[in-house]
């Protein structure tokens, strides 16, 4: 999820005395009445393919590193490049990291540097366009920048580059340098520090600039890649990066950013359509495919429309490495299909982020043929499809019922219909009119019966693009066992009966969400629950598990048939039972189920992912970036607290509401992690009646050592109602202040919660962000309108 930011206050000083260029010149307003030479240079790029976690994966016990082999993938072949050429692919992004691969004189391994240099030339002799960079190094070491020729980050970068400049000035116009990937600093957040990750990032792209021009060869003329801070598209970042590249008056530099749509949807957080509202914002509805509208539509007004040729040199959605249900297919084929389109339609170069899931590198053929399909048929223009699920579910309700299915034709012409090689029988097994496909009922008869599951693969043909393929799945209602487990390992034994889970809700008996994203209303699919269709399981993972604080809890578990089953479990110690309270069946056939949860954010949630994990993974790792949202620090201190923490998260809920005048005094529940420093998730509930903010102190008693000086922060303060507005962000209402041995949570706010809750999130440290030593937490006091009307022990 992206964050857009409105304003940039580019306060960039002036570095000459550290490098020989001067970075930071007057804005000058390019304007493209013609297409400038790095625009027609992307052109050319065409479609691009990224060589993911070969050249780039490592080990961080150096001593193990394997080089390209380190994260799992197989040795790269000549074979396989070739293959990537015959998909239709023109560019390659070939990812280096050199962490670990470096002397103390940071002298690049001789051996590594030639195995990549090989590669980097069989990509050239296909006839590539070339992509070599800075990979994973720029969420390590080059964290730490400073533009200082004394600094050890400074250094590095520079030999390292020097070395690359050398050996690779002679190749011709097509091998193309990226400055760094993704880059980030520990002084800096998308959340407060963008003018100085602006900064960091333009001279980076300086120092590369600087190298490259005068290390001789062809790199006088090369073409250099130039990536906004957190290659995000937010117009700030956007316009810093113009504003730098216009500076040079050098019409060899591309600007590049990422794309990996909405967080919430990317990774599957119970969003999981393509044009399903994920909130509201002022109004609007946002889904994933207008946000991408706004974010290509940011960097092509401020960059591609100045004259900046823009790739984007890595898309694709952070769910592809979870499992095979971890998206739902055919919306995932959507997002393809359209962003490919929009892409060329704003003249910015596309680059797929294939980490080996997608082309398989031993035999060299797409993983999921409808994936593979599709992109190469994007390369060519659009593409049709169902406009509702791919997958049409049918049980004995349905028998004889005929089914519609709206097409989005995109420009095509809808051709026929086929079930294996045999073609169906237009007016005898189904009718087309008004770019609708309806099977009959007679057609569908046959397959209701035998064992769940699916019973057909209907291809859909179009007079051009890819085909689409649409399923028919005979279901009946899901079973959810009883189950006993422990707060480690929790399995439901189910018979799914042909039905497909689609999301997951977990809360409280008053309604409250819990769950590692607190701030959202649904359970992160591979990370906190999945479904095992294998094992006929749905098990909760550890990431839940370890967040339930030993509550009683509601699991409400979503179907793509449209039944909802509520799964109560009890924990006691480490034991969690569980088993099924009520459930809503699904009748009828279905392509498109309406079940929803009952509030919609009406604004963005504004807590702002991360760019990358911090280690590497132990197989193979998923999409980077990942940008899950996290709850860290808005200010990142330079070195990490030592301290781990001491206190697993729990959950304490205050006892009932008590009447205090002409309103409810709330219900409080807290979950409080200790570490290097305090963080607390709060729920604010008003199960009946209404909760006066202004009235309402949360008073954290606690002892500790030392009297620093103590920072508070509130990273989110969402308000959810049954009442419009729905949702309302509230975070820069919420104050702390400190006093002797407590900290007071007021609200600066007229705002009352009507029937729902304020979800709170909030952090303190000590103010030069060493650790607390000896923290003692105490009590919770609710304060109410001047009295105290709850003590959370």
């Amino acid at each position: 999820m992206k964050r857009k930011v409105t304003a940039l206050l580019l306060c960039l000083l002036m570095v000459a005395t550290l490098l020989p260029s001067d970075i930071f010149a007057t804005k000058e307003i390019v304007k493209a009445a013609t297409k400038t030479k790095s625009q027609l240079y992307v052109e050319a790029m065409g479609d691009g393919w990224n060589l993911g976690n070969s050249f780039d994966s490592f080990n961080s016990d150096y001593q193990y590193d394997t080089g390209e082999t380190s994260w799992g993938n197989p040795v790269v072949t000549k074979e396989l490049i070739h293959e990537i050429k015959e998909r239709g692919f023109d560019s390659i992004r070939i990812p280096f990291t050199v962490m670990g691969r470096c002397d103390k004189e940071y002298n690049i391994n001789k051996d590594y540097l030639d195995r990549y240099v090989e590669v980097v030339n069989w990509a050239l002799d296909e006839g590539f366009y070339v992509m070599i960079n800075l990979h994973h190094d720029s969420w390590n070491w080059m964290k730490n920048w400073q533009l200082n020729e004394f600094s050890p980050v400074y250094i590095e970068y520079t030999k390292i580059w020097e070395q690359l400049c050398e050996t690779f000035k002679d190749a011709d116009e097509h091998l193309m340098f990226e400055s760094i990937n993704e880059p980030q600093y520990n002084d800096a957040t998308m959340d407060w520090g963008i003018p100085t990750g602006v900064k960091h990032t333009n001279e980076i792209n300086q120092t590369l600039y600087d190298i490259c021009r005068n290390s001789g060869g062809n790199n006088a003329t090369r073409m250099l890649v130039f990536p906004t801070y957190t290659t995000n598209d937010a117009a700030s970042v956007c316009e810093g990066l113009y504003d730098y590249i216009a500076s040079l008056h050098d019409e060899n530099i591309i600007a590049t950013f990422h794309y990996y749509s909405q967080w919430v949807y990317s990774s599957n957080l119970g969003k999981t359509k393509f044009d399903e509202v994920l909130w509201q914002t002022d109004g609007v509805d946002i889904t994933p495919r207008n946000s991408l509208v706004s974010s290509f539509d940011s960097v092509y007004d401020n960059l591609v429309a100045k004259g900046i040729g823009v790739v984007c040199g890595e898309y694709g959605l952070l769910g592809f490495d979870k499992s095979d249900y971890g998206l739902q297919n055919g919306e995932t084929l959507k997002y393809l299909e359209y962003i490919n389109y929009y892409a060329k339609q704003k003249g910015i170069c596309l680059m797929l982020w294939d980490n080996g899931q997608h082309m398989d590198r031993y035999k060299y053929e797409w993983k999921n043929p409808t994936f593979g399909n599709m992109i190469e048929a994007c390369m060519k223009g659009r593409s049709s499809y169902t406009t509702g699920l791919d997958t049409i579910f049918v049980n004995e309700n349905t028998k004889n019922a005929d089914v519609k299915m709206p097409l989005t034709l995109n420009g095509n012409k809808f051709v026929g219909l086929f079930n294996g090689d045999t073609e169906l029988t237009e007016g005898k097994d189904y009718t087309y009119a008004n770019e609708t496909v309806t099977l009959k009922g007679s057609y569908i008869a046959p397959f209701i019966t035998g064992d769940y599951g699916k019973k057909a693969t209907l291809t859909m043909k179009f007079s051009a693009g890819a085909d689409w393929e649409q399923h028919i799945v005979y279901y009946n209602t899901p079973e959810l066992k009883a189950a006993t487990g422990t707060t480690e390992e929790f399995n439901i034994p189910v018979e799914f009966n042909g039905a497909v889970a689609e999301k997951a809700t977990s809360q409280t008996a008053t309604g409250g969400w819990v769950s590692n994203n607190w701030w959202w209303g649904f359970l992160e699919y591979d990370s906190e629950w999945t479904a095992d269709y294998t094992t006929n399981e749905i098990k909760m993972l550890p990431n839940y598990l370890k967040v339930t604080g030993g509550k009683d809890l509601d699991l409400i578990f979503r179907f793509y048939d449209g039944t909802v089953v509520t799964y109560g479990i009890t924990c006691s110690g480490d034991t969690i039972t569980g088993k099924v309270k009520s459930v809503e069946s699904s009748v009828g056939a279905v392509t498109e189920p309406s079940i929803e949860p009952s509030v919609i954010p009406s604004v963005e949630p504004s807590v702002e992912p991360s760019i990358v994990p911090s280690v590497e993974p132990s197989v193979e790792p998923s999409i980077v970036p990942s940008v899950e949202p996290s709850v860290e620090p808005s200010i990142v201190p330079s070195v990490e607290p030592s301290v781990e923490p001491s206190v697993v998260p729990s959950v304490k809920p205050s006892k009932e509401p008590v009447v205090s005048g002409d309103s409810l005094a709330p219900q409080v529940e807290v979950a409080t992690t200790i570490g290097g420093g305090i963080s607390q998730v709060y729920n604010i509930i008003a199960k009946q009646g209404t909760v006066d903010l202004s009235k309402l102190t949360i008073r954290y008693n606690y002892k500790k050592n030392g009297s620093k000086e103590q920072k508070f922060w509130c990273d989110s303060a969402g308000l959810q109602q049954s009442q419009a507005p729905f949702y309302q962000a509230i975070g820069e209402d919420v104050k702390g202040t400190f006093g002797n041995g407590y900290l007071d949570i007021t609200f600066d706010t007229e705002q009352k919660i009507v029937n729902g809750q304020l979800t709170l999130g909030i952090r303190f440290n000590q103010a030069d962000w060493s650790a607390y030593s000896d923290f003692e937490a105490g009590s919770v006091e609710v304060i109410y309108d001047g009295k105290v009307v709850n003590v959370i022990e």
